[in-house]
């Protein structure tokens, strides 16, 4: 993160660049500097040259609107003139004016009248900045209300001590489960874990927590994709787009306000020092906003003719969004007094491992380390307002922080059901309980006096055969459970008597029973290898197959057999080797990559009667290449994906993205390399190489950036300082238009790794799309100068396609949330 008092820096106009709410947030508040890229102001008119007809224009803000909503504005609108510097005749001079106004100090907010071209007046009329740039602001001030709401409501709920049930159960398992309700319930679980301070006060200020905080996520997600196409489309982007997204948060944020200040009230009556509640209670009726107030804002933003005037709509929509700032800050506040002054923090009553992690960061930001009373309250109060105020250079330390307390905790992953089961609630046992008593009363009546009685078992054919709407009365379930873990293997050994010194030749002959009998192997295991008939009795008990890791080494299997009837003393080999059960199901995330290449029963290492070689001193195993032929065919439909950003994603939902996105014709498999890198293999060559050749591509709303796999790629050297970008190259004679031709060019700008599927038609096409590995050292280029022998010259345009943005801080590619130098194109 910057230090204090550095700017962060963001850049716009070069290639590939785009601007997100939250730069164009850091910029209107001034705590970013805005620079043009040279890219951007070589496409524009010279001011060397200015055109002859020239009219005066002044952009006119509303006298209602802020400096910060003004500000807003106008980055919004440079963006745009940006964007269309290569359709439209602009002079440099214009996105300089802007850009050295919006540089100067955050107070500066208006433009005096300037002198434009037709064009430039056209671009401006039609930009509709006045309405996007307070969109930008609602988008970002409502996305990092929903990072914090969970957090101080959790302190709330331990201030009045909440009933917190509902929480739990979220999920009543018939599939039609309120998802962003779930997520927000996981999130108060979490800062909530391990609380002795939530009680048995039931109210629906708590009780509604996931339900309205839902309501309000699936809001600020709607207009955060509508905002962010609006801020980079070329497009003339339409005022009444909004209207929607914007009136729905609206409504969200006026069920969130009221529910707040609720709870904001709750915690005042908690209160246990009554002079110190007085005086809390005279700064809260004074200072936050209550529900009047929010029905009045709300009633403004109703009254205001949105479809007429739609600038001033969004207006009092970010009116109404910062009364429920205010109020958020002051349930915050209640809640802090309320446990650090009212003393309900002991020795025997403690906070949750999260909402512990917010206290102090509360108590950090006041630099109190005596507690709450009287005589500091008032300035409490001040801090603690900044504090949650988006527009302070440390509200975004906070969010951060808040964040990793969610994203860090693996309590909220929530367990699937197998396929073809359902769990059932109580309440839904209580209906069903009763639905079947009447069913079997009613059939009782018609002559049904006694109850069928059927086997205990019944012919596999029968049970397997599909039924009603193509459904069975059984799901197949392998009876086979694999431990992957190489102590596991070593402590199994040891249990049947194999000496440590014979561990190796051992697992040499175990590896043949895919090829020979039982039987055999344990001749071979008794006759050559020395062991006892009766040791090798306990070794025929299980079945061991050895699988090769794609990058973590050897992964030993054990696979137990139908007919094992005794295995009582494999849970306690598990237990001390921290070994884990792997079921082959379909959804089954093995570590071995050979699994996700080609699912088999067979093993993927089967030495038979190959052997190392010693060489200069060193062991050598010769691979065939038909051997890695055979290896390469297995990985030809596979991509490799770089999720970008600072936090990871869970490979179950990783695996739930990708094939939302590209599964409908069939299914894609997910395996995870290492942090942040995954292996993607699909159905179809075609599915392929359209996914690695579209996109962008977003999984948990992280830039996923793919590239085809390719033989001796080392995966585990893989991270996000390197990237694989598409670019257009222009203006490349035909002569060049070969695979060793492109290469040699697209080498200026990194390290060249494949063409486009076009084929033979490169030719016909006025560009060529090479994909090139990007590094934080490679520079960004317009264009790349190619010289024959003969010292002719060409120079080949170039275009770079959704390339990400450096964090020059992180030295990282990728949007991150720390606060530091971006560099955007």
């Amino acid at each position: 993160m910057a230090g204090k008092g550095e700017l962060k820096v963001v850049s716009l106009g070069g290639k590939g660049f785009s601007l997100s709410s939250s730069s164009a947030y850091a910029v209107a508040t001034g705590q970013a500097q805005l620079r043009i890229d040279s890219s951007a102001l070589d496409r524009l008119i010279s001011d060397q040259n200015p055109p002859k007809s020239l009219k005066p224009s002044q952009i006119l803000f509303p006298s209602t609107f802020t400096s910060l909503e003004i500000r807003a504005s106008l980055t919004f609108l440079l963006n745009k003139l940006l964007l269309f510097s290569n359709s439209t005749n602009i002079r440099a001079f214009l996105p300089n004016i802007i850009s050295i106004c919006l540089n100067s100090k955050p107070e500066t907010s208006s433009l005096d009248s300037i002198d434009v071209t037709e064009e430039e007046n056209l671009v401006i009329q039609k930009s509709s900045a006045l309405v996007y740039g307070i969109c930008a602001i609602l988008d970002h001030e409502s996305t990092n209300l929903v990072s914090v709401v969970a957090a101080v409501a959790a302190i709330s709920c331990e201030a009045a001590k909440g009933n917190v049930a509902a929480f739990s159960s979220m999920d009543t398992g018939d599939g039609f489960v309120d998802k962003e309700g779930l997520r927000v319930a996981g999130d108060m679980k979490v800062f909530l874990n391990g609380s002795k301070l939530v009680g048995k006060l039931e109210s629906e200020a708590f009780s509604k927590i996931p339900k309205i905080n839902g309501r309000l996520r699936e809001a600020v997600k709607s207009l955060h994709s509508m905002t962010r196409i609006a801020l980079n489309s070329r497009e003339e982007v339409h005022e009444g787009d909004v209207v929607p997204a914007v009136l729905a948060l609206a409504a969200a944020i006026l069920k969130f306000g009221k529910n707040s200040f609720c709870r904001a009230k709750m915690n005042l009556d908690a209160l246990g020092i009554e002079s110190l509640k007085t005086s809390l209670l005279g700064m809260f009726e004074n200072k936050c906003p209550n529900d009047e107030a929010l029905k009045n804002a709300y009633k403004l933003l109703l009254d205001s003719h949105y479809e007429d005037d739609i600038a001033k709509f969004v207006h009092e929509v970010s009116a109404l969004l910062g009364i429920v700032w205010r109020i958020v800050a002051w349930e915050a506040i209640t809640a802090y007094v309320a446990l650090e002054g009212g003393e309900l923090i002991s020795t025997t009553a403690v906070l949750g491992k999260g909402t512990s992690v917010v206290v102090q960061l509360i108590k950090d930001r006041l630099q109190n380390k005596g507690g709450v009373s009287n005589d500091v309250l008032e300035q409490l109060v001040g801090d603690l307002l900044l504090f949650f105020d988006p527009k302070q250079p440390e509200f975004d330390e906070m969010v951060h922080k808040v964040k990793e307390i969610v994203e860090s905790n693996e309590s909220r992953r929530f367990p699937k059901l197998s396929k073809a089961t359902s769990d059932f609630a109580k309440e839904q046992m209580m209906i069903r309980e009763r639905a079947f008593s009447i069913i079997t009363e009613l059939i009782k009546r018609h002559g049904a006096t006694r109850e069928l009685d059927t086997p205990a078992f019944e012919l596999r054919e029968t049970l397997m055969r599909k039924y009603g709407s193509n459904l069975k009365l059984i799901s197949d379930l392998a009876h086979q459970v694999k431990l992957n873990h190489r102590s596991l293997l070593d402590g199994m050994l040891e249990i049947c008597g194999v000496p440590p010194e014979k561990f190796g030749m051992i697992c040499s002959s175990i590896d043949k029973l895919d090829k020979q009998s039982l039987e055999q192997v344990k001749k071979e295991m008794v006759e050559e290898k020395g062991l006892s008939v009766e040791t090798a009795d306990n070794i025929g008990r299980v079945v061991f197959e050895l699988s090769l890791a794609y990058y973590t080494g050897v992964i030993f299997e054990t696979v137990f057999n139908e007919t094992t009837q005794d295995v009582s003393g494999i849970g306690d080999i598990s237990k001390s080797s921290e070994s884990s059960l792997k079921t082959k199901n379909k959804r089954t995330y093995g570590s071995a990559f050979p699994q996700l290449i080609s699912p088999r029963k067979k093993s993927v290492c089967s030495p038979g009667s190959e052997m190392p070689e010693i060489l200069n001193g060193r062991k050598i195993v010769r691979v065939p290449d038909a051997v890695i032929a055979e290896g390469i065919k297995q990985c030809e439909l596979c991509l490799v994906g770089q999720l970008l950003g600072k936090s990871s994603v869970e490979l179950n939902l990783v695996l739930d993205g990708a094939n939302k996105l590209w599964g409908k014709e069939g299914r894609i498999e997910v395996s995870k390399m290492k942090d942040k890198v995954y292996i993607f293999k699909f159905p179809n060559e075609k599915i392929r190489d359209f996914v690695v050749e579209s996109g962008p591509w977003y999984i948990e709303e992280k830039r996923l950036m793919l590239r085809k796999w390719q033989p001796k790629m080392k995966l585990w050297e893989l991270d996000n300082s390197k990237v694989p970008v598409w670019v257009k190259l222009r203006g490349i004679p035909m002569e060049y238009r070969t695979i060793k031709g492109l290469s040699y060019i697209a080498s200026a700008l990194g390290k060249p790794l494949y063409g486009a599927s076009a084929g033979d038609d490169t030719c016909l096409l006025n560009y060529v799309k090479v994909c090139v590995e990007v590094s934080m050292d490679d520079d960004i280029m317009d264009y790349i100068t190619v010289m024959d022998d003969d010292g002719d010259e060409w120079r080949v345009k170039v275009e770079y396609v959704g390339m990400p943005e450096k964090c020059l801080s992180c030295k990282e590619f990728g949007q991150h949330s720390c606060f530091s130098n971006v560099q955007t194109s």
